[in-house]
């Protein structure tokens, strides 16, 4: 039987996974050795990353505040003194990109910090450039334009409250988002694209978004069953999920399948069992601390953000908003 490239590495990844299933069936959580982890890269952040910093600071600290509530310590780390050159919006001769304004804006939000007048006006005549006429928001003023840019860009205007300066347009985003969910009940790159649950997580994560900014929106019937279908199969009998069809299970899509599933007030529809199975056997890295993508591969910070961003929504932990992925302890 000729197998494909696709079908020889779920395979391999379905060894791995038992083998740690059975080396690990006894291990704990160990979110000490997590916190040890994300405060140690923090503190190895190296200059070449600096074009992603931002992003790399949100994966660091969205889990870190999430792990000190979990181990119910205060530990004494100057976040604001390791931010405070990176949460402005843009960096010195650099492009301004939507990702890293989106990471910022998280982070300020979770740590109460304000922009200035200035640096707000900064981001509305950044957001202004990323308009698009198919009614989605670029990555750049030239950069791409799908769902994870238009949802990036949808939270940013929503966290800073500048809704109001794009009112005439957000009419034309909900309907530039329907479109990209009705195409077989879920999202692509592209329009009726190959399927992908991070992409499908941030066109139904838009729409939540703008419905909290007052535009109406609701899925019929079928269309939420048949998105809701599309979520469910992305659980693998090893109780990890995967991102596409006849693809190995991803630990960051604990997040971008269960948050979905979240706000479709669905997540009943997991099987927690072997979900947390799934993460404690094969989501730690044993060996560095923290969390990682599957067996076989290191630890590093998107993913301890993505893989316990996903844990404590599916588990109810931490009361974490699915549409806003970062602990904020005043919503406790």
């Amino acid at each position: 039987m000729n197998l494909t490239e696709t079908e020889k590495e779920q395979l391999e990844v379905f060894e791995e996974v038992q083998n740690a299933l059975n080396i690990f069936k006894d291990a704990e959580m160990d979110f000490t050795g997590a916190l040890q982890f994300l405060i140690t890269s923090l503190q190895l952040l190296h200059r070449k990353e600096e074009g992603t910093r931002v992003s790399q600071l949100y994966w660091a600290v969205s889990p870190i505040l999430i792990l000190q509530k979990l181990l119910k310590t205060d530990i004494k780390f100057n976040f604001v003194h390791i931010l405070a050159d990176s949460l402005s919006v843009f960096f010195p001769g650099q492009e301004p990109h939507a990702i890293c304004v989106y990471g910022a804006s998280l982070l300020r939000y979770a740590m109460n910090l304000q922009l200035t007048n200035e640096q707000t006006n900064q981001i509305v005549k950044f957001v202004h450039t990323l308009k698009r006429k198919s009614g989605g928001f670029g990555a750049s003023e030239t950069g791409e334009t799908d769902t994870r840019t238009t949802y990036a860009v949808l939270t940013i205007i929503y966290l800073n409250n500048i809704q109001e300066e794009f009112s005439d347009f957000l009419g034309l985003t909900v309907i530039f988002l329907k479109k990209k969910l009705q195409n077989f009940g879920f999202a692509g790159q592209e329009d009726f694209g190959e399927a992908h649950a991070s992409f499908t997580y941030c066109a139904l994560t838009g729409l939540e978004i703008l419905k909290r900014l007052g535009y109406f929106n609701e899925f019929t019937r079928q269309e939420e069953r048949r998105l809701l279908k599309f979520l469910v199969f992305r659980q693998q009998i090893t109780g990890g999920f995967n991102g596409r069809t006849n693809k190995h299970e991803d630990g960051c899509y604990n997040f971008w399948v269960g948050a979905s599933l979240c706000i479709l007030k669905k997540q009943s529809l997991v099987n927690m069992e072997l979900f947390n199975i799934w993460v404690k056997c094969c989501n730690q890295d044993f060996e560095t601390g923290g969390f990682r993508d599957k067996p076989g591969i290191s630890s590093d910070r998107f993913h301890n953000c993505y893989v316990l961003t996903g844990w404590c929504l599916l588990n109810g932990v931490c009361s974490i908003d699915p549409a806003l992925p970062v602990y904020k302890e005043v919503c406790e």
